[in-house]
């Protein structure tokens, strides 16, 4: 085995152990508490291995999100493109909508802790620029003229934080249904709305 190989194996180890030594603390102290301290004693590696990858601990959220959201625009961008003409009959999950929730299960630990952070560092806000940034790539191709009768920020703000709300959700839950079972959840709640997602029996009125 050639040393090089060894080395990026050896260094690809330590950022996987500082990474999951910042999920924990995160969970058990929150991160504002937390020092470069904590984080080395608990992925047991000393400070100057720590700064040799990272400058602190906010570098080290970042380059975390980086991370995330790279392979979550990659996900977005497989399959963009939503037939609106048949968007009434969708009786199977969208595969892109299941990749997503796929790599969120995948990742449930770190993603979780993440959305909860908030301000500068907040993984949540990056996720919903990333969907708005592309959501014209694909989601109104084809589409003609398009009439919103509400403003569109609004409509995008309120879709977008709903399907992340969805998502953290299922994530506090351990992410017990399936990936697919989540992309058809959010699919009827997308096409349909929420008060056609439950059935509702009224009483008879007595006059």
């Amino acid at each position: 085995m050639a040393p090089e190989a060894s080395i990026d194996r050896r260094s690809v180890r330590t950022r996987t152990a500082i990474c999951d030594a910042l999920i924990e603390l995160i969970e058990q102290k929150g991160f504002e508490l937390l020092t470069v301290t904590d984080i080395t004693k608990q992925a047991n590696v000393n400070r100057s291995t720590f700064y040799l990858h990272f400058r602190d601990k906010s570098d080290l959220v970042l380059q975390i999100e980086n991370e995330i959201i790279q392979n979550f625009e990659r996900i977005l961008l497989q399959d963009l493109a939503i037939n609106f003409r048949d968007i009434d009959r969708l009786d199977a999950p969208l595969p892109m909508v299941v990749s997503m929730f796929s790599y969120f299960k995948e990742h449930a630990h770190m993603i979780g802790a993440l959305l909860e952070l908030k301000g500068d560092l907040s993984l949540r806000s990056q996720i919903i620029q990333v969907i708005q940034k592309n959501i014209s790539l694909g989601f109104l191709v084809g589409i003609k003229s398009i009439r919103f009768t509400v403003p569109a920020d609004y409509l995008f703000s309120y879709v977008i934080s709903a399907h992340l709300g969805l998502v953290q959700a299922w994530i506090r839950k351990g992410c017990i249904e399936t990936p697919e079972e989540m992309a058809m959840a959010l699919s009827r709640l997308s096409i349909h709305g929420p008060l056609r997602a439950v059935e509702i029996e009224f009483e008879d009125r007595i006059s």
